[in-house]
């Protein structure tokens, strides 16, 4: 049982990706991470986690040059 895993994925180049403990709304966010150039980011949380079983969700957001998302 890892109380602070290593989430890694992919997304839009230097997007900002949020990350949540479980699903819909009232979901707690964990923390925030922005993706490099590639695409590629990654994400450890800073506290360690209840123990079990966690569903997390996953949001990517980009501002554009114009400031619209």
């Amino acid at each position: 049982n890892d109380n602070t895993p290593t989430l890694v994925g992919k997304a839009t180049s230097n997007a900002t990706i949020s990350i949540f403990d479980g699903e819909g709304k009232n979901a707690p966010l964990l923390g925030t991470t922005t993706t490099d150039n590639d695409g590629n980011c990654s994400y450890t949380p800073t506290s360690p986690l209840a123990d079990g079983d966690h569903k997390f969700t996953i949001a990517a957001s980009k501002v554009a040059a114009n400031g619209e998302e």
